[in-house]
């Protein structure tokens, strides 16, 4: 992030040559500047740095090198504005623009909306308060249980046409009223890079079996290799989508959750949590998500 007094000599630049491509020497910028030969150079060259000039010096004494403005005065501070909302520093970027909130609402609408980012979609959406509670074992709102859905996985889901899919199970089958069994995917990792197990799955599914949906859950086993068996003590043919409820997510086993575990929560879904405070969220596409489509997705909220 450029200084603060970078824009200003930027502005004063621009303001003596009326933003217009000039010929001018080094000696003329110290005295628009006020500086020494060197400082000169130096902020020559970090303007270039910063896309905002190009400077090409000419050789020979007394001849005129040439300042091109690639940037005006406004596009320089809407930029920086735009970098500072990035890092959620909302009074830097009204300082940026002279405390004029109307250009900060006009930079703050072009920064909302989709845009592309080292090769990422990137999607920033308004939200009128922090995002504090992601653990979808506890109570939430129905926006945190939407991004719940994009961080944790279940056994099953349910597809944009609300149709029952797999998800951490690749399959499933009854093999009574009340026998369910559920073939996992090998290789799944949690956004640390730590492995799922089954065990992990037995254990997240304890937690939520004690909700009254659930109630019903009777045992849970590994009979074999990536294979859960979910035993009930009374016939459900619903088993599958009832698992697709956010409540039924697959969480990091207890002893590896963090206190921050409620706002930093940790899954295997295709997006991970990558900041979270009182000015923003921020998850990025999860590299390792095991679906077939991968995601070049990041998202901030707030």
């Amino acid at each position: 992030m450029s200084s603060p007094r970078l824009r200003v000599q930027f502005e004063t630049l621009f303001e003596h040559y009326n933003g217009k491509d000039s010929g001018a020497q080094l000696d003329d910028i110290t005295e628009i500047l006020f500086c020494t030969r060197r400082n000169a150079r130096i902020v020559l060259n970090k303007m270039e740095e910063e896309g905002w000039i190009e400077w090409h010096p000419a050789a020979g004494r007394g001849k005129l090198s040439q300042l091109i403005f690639k940037r005006s005065r406004s596009d320089v501070s809407e930029n920086l504005a735009r970098r500072y909302l990035e890092e959620g520093k909302i009074e830097q970027a009204l300082n940026v623009l002279d405390r004029d909130t109307a250009k900060l609402s006009r930079v703050v609408e072009s920064y909302l909306g989709v845009s592309h980012h080292h090769g990422e979609q990137v999607v920033r959406l308004p939200y009128y308060r922090a995002l504090s509670m992601l653990n979808p074992l506890k109570p939430m709102r129905r926006s945190e249980l939407h991004i719940a859905r994009q961080i944790f996985s279940g056994l099953t889901r349910l597809d944009e046409n609300d149709q029952l899919g797999p998800d951490l199970a690749h399959s499933w089958e009854s093999l009574s009223p009340e026998h369910w069994r559920f073939y996992i995917r090998p290789g799944v990792r949690f956004h640390n890079g730590q492995p799922l197990t089954v065990d992990d799955i037995i254990e997240s599914i304890q937690e939520f079996s004690s909700m009254r949906l659930f109630e019903h859950i009777e045992s849970l086993s590994e009979p074999s290799d990536w294979v859960l068996d979910i035993k009930l003590n009374k016939p459900d043919v619903q088993l599958p989508l009832l698992l697709t409820e956010s409540c039924a997510k697959v969480l990091l086993p207890k002893a590896d959750r963090s206190d921050q575990f409620d706002t930093f929560p940790i899954g295997t879904g295709p997006y991970k949590v990558m900041q979270n405070d009182e000015k923003r969220l921020v998850i990025q596409a999860n590299d390792n998500y095991f679906a077939s489509a991968r995601l070049s997705t990041a998202s901030r909220y707030g």
